[in-house]
């Protein structure tokens, strides 16, 4: 497992490398700390209230299973949202100050979402969820469940026909830092090599910073056959790269980017059961205002693939 120092080291000696050395004050200073998650082994349920992914969620007593408020495709509104994944803030207590220490955060989505139709005017067809306590008496889903049926050519298939609901993984945590495609907003309010928000000043410059880019890229992901990687906090890879700015445009109260925070960055993966596209990923974005409160009731998400 590699550590934060490892991740800075990588990106210092990629930089001296891609002869980027007058934009390193620059490129240090864009780079921001995010999380990534990397799923380990099958989760049998044996331990209460670890990070998963996949699979049932261990919940307190009394907790309502959310609905989506979002029309689908077949039926109306009102159907049971799927368990995305939970995280115990334990896990990452040292590598975060935007949440708290210790408590559960819960995610869900709705299956308009899952199918890869959600846009960014659907919000209510995710949704996160905190539990400020550490779990102890739950109701484990696996037992006792709502009535959920997919949103699937069978009509009959139930909750148990998922094989996203069947494939529980636990996860690891590794604070990082990470970069943002040359096309960001930020990148581009940050880095002298513009003419304005569509001519680029120095292509060269912008050839040298993608190259530096994939290899970090490529370090962080171990080199492995993956896409991208599931993460919190920080950018996420995208040809829609502004993501941060577009939510301030559809939520209203700002379209400065550095006011929202992507809490979680999901990958599609195979093992676990969620695919969004071709392939692609989910993201929840919070205004930072509400993420200081708690309040997870506005939230920006979207799908992108490939």
């Amino acid at each position: 497992m590699k550590t934060y120092q490892d991740y800075k080291n990588k990106l210092i000696e990629l930089i001296e490398k891609h002869d980027l050395i007058p934009h390193q004050d620059k490129i240090l200073e864009i780079a921001q700390d995010n999380i990534i998650i990397r799923k380990t082994e099958q989760d049998d349920y044996s331990e209460l209230g670890n990070s998963r992914f996949g699979g049932y969620p261990d919940l307190p007593e009394g907790f309502q299973w959310p609905k989506s408020d979002v029309p689908s495709a077949i039926e109306d509104t009102g159907k049971f949202c799927q368990f995305l994944g939970q995280i115990n803030l334990t896990d990452i207590s040292l590598f975060q100050d935007k949440l708290p220490k210790n408590g559960m955060l819960y995610f869900f989505i709705g299956s308009n979402s899952y199918y890869g139709h959600i846009d960014n005017e659907n919000r209510e067809d995710a949704g996160i969820f905190y539990y400020p306590e550490q779990i102890k008496d739950v109701e484990i889903y696996s037992l006792t469940r709502p009535d959920f049926v997919l949103e699937t050519e069978d009509e009959d298939a139930d909750l148990d026909n998922s094989s996203s609901l069947k494939n529980p993984y636990k996860v690891t945590f590794e604070q990082s830092m990470s970069l943002p495609y040359w096309g960001d907003v930020i990148f581009q309010q940050t880095m002298d090599l513009y003419k304005d928000e569509y001519s680029i000043k120095d292509p060269i410059e912008i050839s040298k910073y993608e190259s530096l880019y994939r290899e970090y890229m490529d370090f962080q992901k171990d080199n492995n056959n993956i896409e991208h990687l599931t993460t919190m906090f920080g950018y996420i890879w995208s040809d829609d790269v502004n993501v941060r700015e577009n939510a301030g445009f559809y939520d209203g109260r700002s379209s400065n980017p550095e006011n929202w925070e992507i809490l979680l960055n999901f990958q599609s993966d195979s093992d676990i059961g969620f695919t969004f596209g071709d392939y692609g990923f989910f993201y929840f974005l919070v205004h930072k205002d509400d993420l200081n409160k708690l309040d997870f009731s506005l939230l920006e998400t979207g799908t992108w693939s490939y």
